[in-house]
């Protein structure tokens, strides 16, 4: 199998992980910046949209859908995850290669407000939530949300844009501040996981959980993560954690690949709560903390899927070799035939033969 890795962090631990427990079980892996993707829409109906890249010397080379199993999505950052997202859904949509993970579900997943939206319509805990612009009325949001409360911009990651506020002068001061910026933000109660402060950082690869841990924070920080404080504990969920987990990967779009972060209420009998999902998780804490070889579990699960695509090709190309057939035997004039060879394409050879017939005198 041919893996293409978008990711803007090659060296890092996780991409290395993928990459060796891919190499390892006899796969090809080719690594590019997202950034360094070219996209070209053509203007031929039938298709013929292409995709290149600029090498070492900014001289651009094609790549060809062929060339490629699966396309697994490891980018992040700002300036990054748009672009990013743009080419995952030309290979994926306008070249037909399959993607680790649905570009749409990953932009839903990024944006924290969003994400709370999906997680609220599948009916999974979340932690209660105010999505603002220019917050002025500061004796509601206390109202809604009680003292401390957690501030943060709706896009971020590895904590960062998350700060908490602990009073009303610093309420007042700080939305004041931010309302001048016209920024949108997302202002949350504040769950107490105890001290130091944790969360339980949920791995789900393929539809299942494929490991969890504690994450602790630093001693002098609010904020659970591994990236900040590189300190966990292997931890044992309980059902109702598990049944949350899973709703919110599947609720946002991502139950392929999927880090989910939950805290506990230390001050409600560690009632769980879903803080977000992240479809982009890092590979490095959960394996050091658990043991468990969660690179390869999402290796296995990208052979899947590049199977599954191979078989829904086979199959269409059958179904389109039985249309050719039809359409020469029944000397079929070929302007009729883009809607009629869509149906035998999706699988419909049925409602294929049927509009066929309607063309016949």
């Amino acid at each position: 199998m041919k893996i293409l890795m978008l990711t803007n962090a090659a060296n890092g631990v996780s991409a290395q992980l993928l990459k060796k427990q891919a190499e390892k079980r006899g796969h090809e892996v080719e690594t590019y910046d997202p950034t360094d993707l070219v996209a070209f829409i053509s203007s031929t109906v039938s298709g013929h949209d292409q995709m290149y890249v600029k090498d070492t010397h900014s001289e651009i080379q094609r790549l060809y859908s062929k060339q490629f199993d699966v396309v697994l999505a490891r980018f992040s950052g700002r300036d990054v995850f748009q672009y990013g997202l743009a080419m995952l859904q030309h290979f994926n949509g306008n070249l037909k290669v399959p993607v680790s993970s649905d570009p749409l579900a990953l932009s839903i997943a990024a944006n924290k407000f969003t994400s709370h939206q999906c997680f609220s319509l599948a009916k999974v805990r979340t932690i209660p939530t105010l999505f603002v612009n220019k917050p002025v009325d500061f004796a509601f949001i206390v109202k809604k949300l009680g003292l401390p409360l957690v501030c943060k911009t709706p896009l971020g990651s590895q904590g960062s844009g998350v700060f908490i506020l602990s009073d009303e002068l610093s309420i007042s001061t700080t939305l004041s501040a931010f309302s001048r910026t016209n920024k949108n933000l997302l202002l949350q109660k504040f769950i107490d996981s105890g001290k130091p402060s944790s969360d339980l950082r949920i791995f789900i690869v393929d539809g299942e959980i494929a490991a969890s841990y504690r994450r602790w924070a630093l001693d002098s920080d609010f904020r659970s993560n591994y990236s900040l404080s590189h300190s966990g504990e292997k931890v044992k969920l309980t059902t109702e954690e598990e049944e949350m987990a899973l709703a919110a990967a599947y609720s946002v779009g991502l139950p392929g690949i999927c880090g989910v972060d939950i805290v506990r209420d230390s001050a409600d009998n560690n009632k769980p709560y879903i803080i977000e999902a992240n479809g982009n998780p890092s590979l490095e804490g959960v394996t050091k903390v658990t043991g468990v070889n969660i690179a390869e579990k999402i290796i296995i699960y990208l052979e899947r899927i590049a199977r599954k695509s191979s078989s829904k090709t086979k199959d269409s190309e059958e179904a389109d070799n039985q249309l050719k057939s039809f359409v020469m035997n029944h000397q079929i004039q070929p302007g009729t035939l883009e809607y009629i060879n869509q149906l035998a394409r999706k699988g419909d050879l049925n409602g294929a033969i049927s509009e066929l017939r309607k063309t016949m005198p």
